[in-house]
């Protein structure tokens, strides 16, 4: 597994514990979100090691919007089933192999990859879900 995996990972286990003691409702109102993802109107590369979306509250701490979401995102598309309704964040997550092995602290060798979401959009994009939407692209 990839560092961006193992830190999208992480990630998701921080967002899960970052509301502990006010929990969402895991079945708070949620809405349909479909589109594509491009990357300065360019298609993603083929060659993507890992590519998803996620969706999560804009605020941990309240109570009544549904879990974080996510999907994967395959040949430029993605769609996300239960986006909790209201104010939300949207990450990316889009790794590139460089065609390089790269050795961690411990000498142990993986695939060296490259992050491609803008240094701008790497803490998330604020944004409303109020309704389903079956065309929402993403352009990063």
């Amino acid at each position: 597994m990839s560092r961006y995996a193992w830190i999208f990972a992480l990630s998701c286990l921080v967002f899960t514990l970052a509301g502990c003691g006010k929990t969402p409702q895991a079945n708070g109102p949620t809405v349909v979100w479909e589109g594509t993802v491009t990357i300065q109107g360019k298609p993603l590369p083929e060659n993507l090691k890992e590519a998803y979306i996620q969706v999560r509250p804009a605020n941990s701490q309240k109570t009544g919007q549904a879990n974080p979401t996510q999907a994967t995102i395959q040949k430029g598309k993605y769609r996300l089933e239960q986006v909790p309704r209201g104010e939300v964040l949207v990450h990316f997550f889009l790794t590139e192999w460089t065609g390089k092995k790269v050795k961690d602290v411990t000498g142990q060798e993986f695939d060296d990859t490259r992050n491609l979401v803008p240094k701008s959009k790497r803490a998330g994009i604020p944004f409303q879900a109020n309704e389903d939407n079956r065309k929402l692209n993403f352009d990063l």
